[in-house]
């Protein structure tokens, strides 16, 4: 029960900073548009129809793990007390799975 319930907030963990990545398809990418100077903006919201091939050829190369895993690791470790563990017993368990 308890590896399941760690798998269950690692994937959650996962898709939340996954749908935080700034590529305009994704909700990240809505927030940097709509925090950028109107002129950027503009250009940067241009490149949404491509944007799912974008994350897909990231996803590939492997430089989107290498990208999003130090903000995943932050989010365990923030979210660590919350989980009644400690942070260095949730990391070991994540190695589990």
């Amino acid at each position: 029960m308890v590896l399941m319930g760690v798998a269950g907030i690692f994937i959650n963990i996962m898709l939340m900073v996954l749908n935080l990545f700034p590529l305009p398809p994704l909700d990240g990418g809505r927030i940097a548009v709509s925090l950028l100077p109107k002129q950027i903006a503009d250009q940067f919201s241009r490149i949404e129809p491509f944007g799912f091939f974008i994350l897909i050829a990231l996803l590939y190369t492997g430089v989107l793990w290498t990208v999003l895993s130090p903000f995943i690791q932050l989010s365990l470790l923030l979210l660590a007390p919350f989980s009644g563990m400690s942070s260095a017993d949730l990391m070991r368990l994540m190695k589990i799975i």
